[in-house]
């Protein structure tokens, strides 16, 4: 059960991170609302923008922090494993070891779940083509 739970933790990263890719990208090339009048050019950036950036950097700092934070929860579990394996009988570290990976998987399911919809909704209507990729991650990852 254990070793399902940080799949989730991993899975979590990876989508969030591709997410993120995607509308980051879009944020930077997608640009509205004409500051010149005919000049497409001098038109502002979506990330330009401050109410975006809220948005953005927010999910940035959290796809650093899950990978920190899954990076050390694998080098636990893996430590622990490989002890296991070599005929240790100190289950001491698994009671502390399961509230984290199950306490982990919960936030990081949530959270994820709630910054991809949110990454999605930034894109506005191109978030929801199907084409974008975004409709896709939000998908798979609700369940």
């Amino acid at each position: 059960m254990m070793g399902i739970r940080i799949w989730i933790i991993n899975a979590s990263w990876k989508y969030l991170g591709q997410a993120l890719l995607i509308s980051g990208r879009y944020s930077i090339f997608r640009r509205q609302f004409n500051t010149v009048e005919g000049n497409k050019k001098l038109e502002r950036k979506l990330l330009d923008y401050q109410s975006h950036q809220f948005k953005l950097i927010p999910a940035l700092a959290q796809v650093v922090v899950q990978n920190l934070a899954k990076n050390h929860i694998n080098d636990i579990y893996s430590k622990f494993m490989a002890d296991l394996y070599a005929g240790s009988d100190n289950f001491k570290p698994l009671k502390v070891l399961h509230h984290l990976i199950a306490g982990l998987k919960a936030l990081y399911s949530q959270t994820t779940f709630e910054t991809i919809s949110r990454l999605r909704e930034a894109c506005g209507g191109a978030g929801f083509l199907a084409s974008s990729g975004l409709p896709y991650l939000v998908q798979e990852y609700s369940a």
